[in-house]
Order: C-alpha cells, then sequence, then structure tokens
C-alpha cells in the first residue's frame, strides 16, 4: 500500500462513514467507488488501504466495488482533448503537471481524474418491537 492510496481511501472512508451516519445506519455491507484512470492508484493498493482505515468502524467487514473510468483530457488554451494515451502520460507521470502534446499547455481532467464514492449501501437498525 502506497501512501498515496491511503490518502484517496481516508477520504472515502471519511465520506462514507459520513453518509452512513446521515441516512441512521448500523452497518455498511457495501461501497460503489469509481477509480479513475488519471488517478493513477492501484485498485489493490486501494483494497488494503480499505481493509486497514475501516477497521473497527461501521465500515468493517463492507465489500469494495470498485469500477475503471477511462480519464479524459482537455486543453483550455488550444483546444485539445483526449485520453491519457492521446496526451503521451505514462503512469509514473501521475503527480506531475499534464502538458498538453499539442501546445504545453496545462491540460485539466475532464473525467476519470479521481475517486469517486457512487454508493453505500447501509444496514439499518432493527425497529423496535
Amino acid at each position: 500500500m502506497t501512501v498515496h492510496e491511503y490518502g484517496l481511501m481516508e477520504d472515502v472512508v471519511g465520506l462514507a462513514m459520513e453518509e452512513a451516519r446521515r441516512a441512521g445506519g448500523t452497518a455498511v455491507s457495501r461501497i460503489l467507488l469509481d477509480v479513475g484512470e488519471l488517478s493513477f492508484a492501484s485498485k489493490e493498493s486501494l483494497g488494503s488501504a480499505f481493509l486497514a482505515l475501516s477497521r473497527g468502524t461501521i465500515l468493517e467487514g463492507a465489500e469494495v466495488v470498485m469500477a475503471d473510468v477511462a480519464g479524459r483530457l482537455r486543453c483550455g488554451a488550444c483546444g485539445f482533448q483526449g485520453s491519457a494515451r492521446d496526451a503521451g502520460l505514462e503512469e509514473s507521470e501521475g503527480f506531475s503537471p499534464w502538458l498538453c502534446p499539442s501546445c504545453g499547455s496545462p491540460l485539466t481532467a475532464m473525467e476519470g481524474g479521481g475517486l469517486v464514492l457512487r454508493e453505500v449501501v447501509v444496514s439499518m437498525p432493527d425497529p423496535p418491537p
């Protein structure tokens, strides 16, 4: 597990716990998570981070379902739009500024730039008898 994935998952765990509390749940059985290609995050490391961070919380034991989301980049200067591959990005460049292959200006992620918590499946307390 890397510090990168641990930090990303800290945010997801915090949001999921907030959603579960808001819903009045006693436990979470599953979370659905979109993993953006441009987050350059390892699903395996995200899963390990979730196990560590959820221990002793209402998220402990929850299934984490992760879906891949393709990255789409855009250049505000020249209008270039494309995938990470179109822009010539490698995983090792995940933390570097993304530069347009056409004009060298900074690129902005339009899709697939991070993690998105899509759903939190919450178990509700039993009603009083």
